[in-house]
């Protein structure tokens, strides 16, 4: 079974079970995870991070802030991206409190005046996390200020890799650049993923750890079609992409792409089959 979280008015949380499509939660939904017990996502509308059981009723919430993206459970840890501020969280996973943030901004000064870029919401555009063998992907659209001041959202899209026990407010190191808009960054086995959003596609990679250093090689983009993709998912036969209707996005031409889960063999990488949602937007998906 497939679990997708699509953000949005018309969003929600859907289950896809033999291609039957229902939805779970009526809100807006960006980052989900799962936990022991069931899951943990976050709702843009309720502005809070929300727990569900095994059968999607909700159990418990927390008012966090107005624009939270991806959360990960890792290692009995719960992580989440307050994009707006530029920080990532970790919660106390009994609570749903904060314990620990990497504030990303706080020492990031303003290349016309100096002065520290603390105000400037959402400047990084930080959004999903992934984490592997105490390692910490993020994926991001920008990382450092311009000259005049403006964030370049068209073409400087990284993902960075950072060990989970440097608590400095540094992102790490590149592991891959020159994305637009990426999102989901994941790991199978030694397979690397990422959705290279803006663009309509994917990027795949074969991971490589040697002396405390992590590094891609033989990278391959994968276009999938005119949506912009986010929400990805990986198993031994397939590869799941979320596609949404960007008129949101800031894309023209995507706007009447049907939202959906594209599915692709991952031998031939030809699409097997798609699987349309009542929603606009995608943003992430779980295999369970």
């Amino acid at each position: 079974m497939l679990v997708v979280s699509c953000c949005g008015e018309d969003g929600g949380i859907f289950t896809i079970d033999s291609d039957k499509v229902e939805k779970v939660f009526p809100y807006g939904c960006s980052g989900i995870t799962r936990i022991d017990d069931g899951y943990i996502g976050f709702s843009h509308a309720l502005q809070s991070l929300l727990r569900f059981n095994s059968k999607f009723v909700l159990k418990q919430s927390q008012v966090v802030g107005n624009d939270f993206h991806g959360v990960v459970y890792y290692n009995n840890e719960l992580y989440a991206v307050d994009t707006y501020h530029d920080r990532i969280y970790k919660y106390n996973l009994s609570t749903l409190s904060g314990i620990f943030a990497w504030d990303f901004a706080k020492e990031l000064a303003c290349p016309m005046c100096g002065k520290s870029m603390e105000d400037r919401n959402d400047f990084f555009h930080i959004n999903d996390l992934y984490m592997f063998q105490n390692w910490m992907l993020m994926s991001m659209f920008c990382d450092r200020p311009t000259a005049n001041d403006e964030r370049n959202t068209s073409g400087i899209g990284k993902v960075y890799v950072k060990d989970l026990n440097d608590q400095e407010n540094t992102f790490g190191t590149y592991l891959i650049v020159g994305l637009i808009q990426p999102h989901t960054p994941f790991i199978y086995g030694k397979e690397f993923y990422v959705c290279n959003s803006k663009a309509a596609s994917i990027i795949r990679g074969v991971l490589k750890t040697e002396n405390g250093v992590v590094a891609l090689k033989e990278l391959r983009e994968i276009q999938i079609g005119k949506g912009f993709t986010r929400g990805l998912w990986v198993n031994d036969k397939r590869i799941y992409i979320g596609i949404s209707s960007s008129e949101k996005r800031t894309v023209d031409e995507f706007k009447e792409v049907q939202c959906g889960v594209v599915v692709l063999d991952k031998k031939t990488l030809k699409q097997v089959s798609f699987i349309p949602l009542p929603a606009s937007e995608v943003y992430g998906i779980l295999e369970v």
